[in-house]
């Protein structure tokens, strides 16, 4: 029997050099580790968090005593657009998810996450559209209100493009949290160590699973609804808001009869509709005012022929 012979050992070049150090934040930014990405998260959400309490410390300060005039409306409705956009979006869920995308893979064993580069680009997305949101203070500031819906988004209140960026960057954003449940959930299904089975998942991974199915399913309904948002502005910067099928949309009828075509008496939604056009009027203030009457007028005309057709 012969005995197998040991090739001779021969030298493999690894590296033609040590590699040179990057600097630290370009590091931090590039890497795509689970606990980097994490890190860049809930940082984030920490000076969004300083920016909304900034900016709800100026509305209170305006409001602590009656007829303040230290902020114009104007400012105050800014300031109103940006500080709940920014609880929400991009303080509140980017904090939890860097936690669990900190923290799951950790406790469920596992090497990383299963998509680290999504994780990445989800990150991206939602950092870029934070920044989409706060730069448009440099040339053009929502003034929307919190959820900038319609009437208050529309060209009627909203002559300028501050309702785009508030609607591109929220879309981003939950762009992002989309991204970051398809991966958390793909990490939590496939790269459990071997012996961690469903039961035997800690707490905090049960919840950080529940929440990345909650977002699989929110985060695009979510991103849809600022799409069609954002066709609906489209549609009246280009004259054609109003076609039926927009206005049904803007209207939030989709699929269901327009009020004006229900029975019921007229006179009601007349006056109703009258109430809140001076509602708007009194929110938008006195430089407004004439823009809004010219708008309630041709909603009066328009309820006084569709009543003339129905009668």
């Amino acid at each position: 029997m012969t005995l197998p012979t040991l090739s001779p050992a021969r030298s493999e070049i690894v590296t033609r050099g040590v590699p040179t150090p990057r600097p630290g934040w370009v590091e931090r930014v590039t890497n795509a580790d689970h606990k980097s990405v994490g890190t860049l998260y809930i940082g984030t959400a920490l000076v969004f968090l300083i920016l909304a309490a900034v900016e709800f410390a100026l509305m209170r300060v305006q409001l602590i005593v009656p007829e303040n005039t230290m902020i114009s409306p104007e400012i105050f409705n800014r300031l109103l657009s940006a500080a709940g956009v920014t609880v929400v979006v991009l303080f509140a869920i980017p904090l939890a998810l860097g936690f669990i995308g900190y923290l799951v893979p950790l406790q469920i064993g596992g090497r990383g996450v299963a998509l680290p580069r999504l994780n990445q680009l989800s990150y991206w997305l939602y950092a870029i559209g934070g920044v989409a949101i706060y730069a448009s203070f440099l040339y053009s500031v929502p003034e929307a209100g919190t959820y900038s819906l319609p009437p208050l988004s529309e060209t009627t209140f909203s002559p300028s493009h501050g309702v785009d960026a508030w609607i591109t960057g929220v879309a981003l954003a939950c762009a992002g949290f989309t991204l970051f449940a398809v991966n958390m959930v793909v990490t939590v299904g496939r790269m459990r160590a071997p012996g961690m089975a469903w039961r035997r998942l800690p707490l905090f991974s049960w919840a950080g699973t529940a929440v990345s199915w909650m977002l699989l399913v929110i985060a695009p309904a979510m991103l849809a609804a600022a799409v069609m948002l954002m066709i609906v502005a489209g549609s009246q910067l280009a004259g054609a808001g109003r076609r039926e099928g927009l206005f049904e949309l803007r209207e939030g009828r989709l699929g269901l009869r327009r009020e004006r075509d229900r029975p019921g008496r007229p006179g009601d939604r007349h006056r109703q509709g009258e109430r809140h056009d001076f509602v708007r009027a009194e929110l938008r203030g006195d430089h407004d005012r004439g823009r809004v009457e010219t708008y309630a007028a041709a909603r009066t005309r328009e309820r006084v022929e569709v009543e003339a057709g129905l009668a």
